[in-house]
């Protein structure tokens, strides 16, 4: 049990980019794995605030406890987390958020992202 609520968003993010075995642990699991994933959100909450989006700095402050959880000792997973919080926290745009337009048929105004 936790004592203290991990971030939802980024613990929801976590969860998705797991496999499914490991994603749909119950709060009662005696692996620890609730614990585990709520302190990894913990870590990669930290991470988003300070916005550093280094892929090796995740591998290496995430793997070593996602290792434990069984299915999850792949880098692909600590990626895609990776990833999908960069795009949350930074509201970056999907290409398909634009819809089925031809680059070359509209002009970007601007372009800007703030640090």
């Amino acid at each position: 049990m936790s004592l203290l609520e991990p971030p939802q968003d980024i613990l929801s993010l976590l969860r998705g980019s797991l496999p499914d075995s490991v994603a749909n642990a119950d709060a009662d699991d005696t692996s620890g794995a609730e614990e585990i994933l709520s302190y990894v959100a913990f870590l990669a909450a930290g991470l988003c605030e300070v916005q550093d989006f280094t892929p090796a700095t995740w591998v290496d402050a995430l793997k070593p406890y996602l290792e434990g959880l069984e299915g999850c000792r792949d880098e692909g997973i600590v990626e895609k987390f990776r990833t999908s919080a960069e795009m949350a926290v930074m509201n970056v745009d999907d290409a398909d958020s634009y819809g089925d337009h031809e680059d070359g048929e509209f002009e970007e105004v601007c372009n800007i992202k703030f640090k």
